[in-house]
């Protein structure tokens, strides 16, 4: 049984690809916990019973359908080691769970009902995987030219991964080195690394969308994301209570834009930081280089809260003390409420515009020093209180792209459309005719629109 694949908008940074013809029509490959030994995996009747069987005859355009239930990876890159096992996802295949046995398209599914999670903890006292899931990689080019679909994880929780030994200290979920990854509706938690506790993302385009990232850990650099020269979007995701000896959430070390006119290549949107530790930028860590590329990073109507630096920079740290010296842009954004010795909320160097700091010493255009009154911050609802001054206090001209496609409509050129939870943001493309078009109709700021 062969289903044809939705028509997906490929983009690379802002510009769709021209579509190109597959080698082979796409093919749907189906994975079931109990089916029935010798099945071809064409139907959920005669479906796999391991995900590997299927990954290893998945190519470029396919999809790979699981269950719920929790999965263990079995096959070894290294025969010799048994940690060495790994979901190792094609370049332009698609990985998605959510399932529960019956769909026949991936819009039947309801989120959450069915958990799919990929599990790094192996069974008779062997450890646990170094990486979850590793991603084949593709050229930029061939993503431009329509020869590679971009690969895809959706609605999957990733956990237990332990990337923590000489030769395997990067991304304990989900190591990435080059190729063209999209991540919807994603869990990744309890995972551990030297660099990249969840994800480290290196060399190639992800994105991220309404995925949350909790409870990872980096003995070194990012207790979430550890993203090194790659473009990264990530909107609508929490990154809460993640830990690292710097960038508790998330780490940076890339280039600053792209050549296409000025478009970040790393930025947050709609996204909460909150509660992540480490030694040094307790939310995020951006890295100035020696040479060509800096550390920059890109925070637009999101939140930044209640996040612990033990040394400095509570919430965010760029790094300047380098010849190209890193740089954080703070635009409709809260950082509010984190702590540290030195620097409790910014440490560094910041282009900070429309938004409130909890230091009265950073200035900037329409920066203030305003309690935003969380709806009860304590309890970490980080929703706006009716009367809070961050309501209306943000400038349209500054809401961004959809570069993470939020709402997944394939359109990333439109501007960012909804908030955290899924709302409509206010001055974005999704209010008119719902709000109204009156120019005094102001986002608010922060990562929650009130």
């Amino acid at each position: 049984m062969r289903f044809p694949l939705s028509t997906a908008c490929l983009v690379v940074l802002l510009t769709a690809a021209p579509a190109r013809a597959l080698d082979h029509a796409p093919v749907h490959f189906f994975v079931r916990k109990g089916a029935p030994m010798g099945g071809d995996g064409l139907s959920w009747e005669t479906a796999f019973r391991r995900p590997e069987q299927a990954l290893v005859r998945a190519t470029n355009g396919d999809e790979v359908w699981l269950t719920e239930g929790t999965w263990t990876p079995q096959r070894r890159t290294d025969p010799q080691d048994p940690r060495s096992v790994t979901f190792a996802v094609p370049s332009g295949v698609r990985l998605r769970g959510g399932f529960e046995g019956w769909e026949a398209s991936a819009d039947e599914r309801l989120l959450g009902a069915a958990p799919t999670v990929l599990s790094g903890k192996l069974a008779g006292g062997q450890g646990s995987a170094y990486h979850v899931v590793t991603l084949g990689s593709a050229t930029a080019l061939q993503v431009a030219q329509g020869v590679v679909q971009a690969s895809e994880l959706d609605q999957l929780t990733v956990t237990g991964g332990r990337a923590d030994t000489p030769g395997h200290q990067r991304g304990g979920g989900l190591l990435a080195e080059g190729g063209f990854l999209r991540m919807t509706d994603c869990v990744m938690e309890d995972n551990r690394a030297g660099m990249g506790g969840a994800a480290w993302l290196a060399g190639g385009t992800f994105r991220l969308r309404r995925c949350l990232l909790r409870w990872n850990d980096a003995a070194d650099k990012g207790g979430a994301l550890g993203i090194q020269a790659a473009v990264c979007h990530v909107g609508g995701s929490r990154l809460i209570g993640n830990t690292a000896d710097r960038g508790g959430a998330v780490y940076v070390h890339s280039i600053a834009t792209d050549a296409l006119g000025g478009t970040p290549h790393v930025a947050l949107q709609s996204c909460v930081l909150s509660d992540n530790t480490a030694r040094v930028g307790g939310a995020a860590f951006l890295q100035g280089s020696q040479s060509a590329g800096a550390g920059r990073a890109w925070f637009q109507s999101s939140t930044v809260a209640f996040n612990r630096a033990t040394e400095r920079s509570g919430g965010i740290h760029a790094r300047v003390l380098t010849p190209m010296a890193a740089e954080s842009h703070v635009h409709n954004s809260i950082v509010w409420f984190n702590e540290a010795p030195l620097d409790p909320e910014l440490g560094g160097d910041h282009d900070l515009r429309a938004s409130t700091v909890g230091d009265p010493s950073w200035t900037g255009s329409g920066v203030v020093s305003q309690d935003p009154r969380f709806v009860d911050g304590p309890a970490r609802d980080l929703r706006l209180r009716w009367d809070s001054p961050c309501i209306d206090a943000g400038d349209n001209g500054l809401l961004p792209a959809d570069l993470s496609d939020l709402d997944g409509d394939g359109f990333r050129g439109e501007t960012l459309p909804r908030d955290v939870a899924g709302r409509r943001r206010v001055g974005g493309p999704s209010t008119q005719g719902l709000l109204g078009s009156s120019p005094g109709v102001l986002t608010d700021l922060g990562a929650h629109e009130s």
